[in-house]
């Protein structure tokens, strides 16, 4: 999905009813072994394609957070740059 800002994903992640889905999640899902999502900043109007979201997910595993890929918890998550 495309968020406007990293607050706003958050926002909606976990001060919503959306939150109460997230921590049920175990009962459906196993634990991932690695992280199941990466961020990533696009120009407005952008819309990002599947095979991005794979290779942006593929670089975060095996390089960490950078401006290219990163989580909530990846210092460039306030980047916007």
């Amino acid at each position: 999905s495309v968020w406007t800002s990293i607050e706003a994903l958050y926002d909606f992640t976990y001060k919503t009813q959306h939150v109460e889905v997230f921590k049920k999640r175990e009962q459906w899902f196993e634990k991932p072994e690695a992280i199941p999502y990466a961020l990533w900043w696009i120009q407005a109007g952008e819309v990002p394609t599947e095979n991005q979201g794979k290779e942006r997910l593929d670089y975060l595993r095996a390089n960490g957070p950078t401006p290219y890929a990163f989580s909530f918890k990846g210092s460039w998550a306030g980047y916007g740059g």
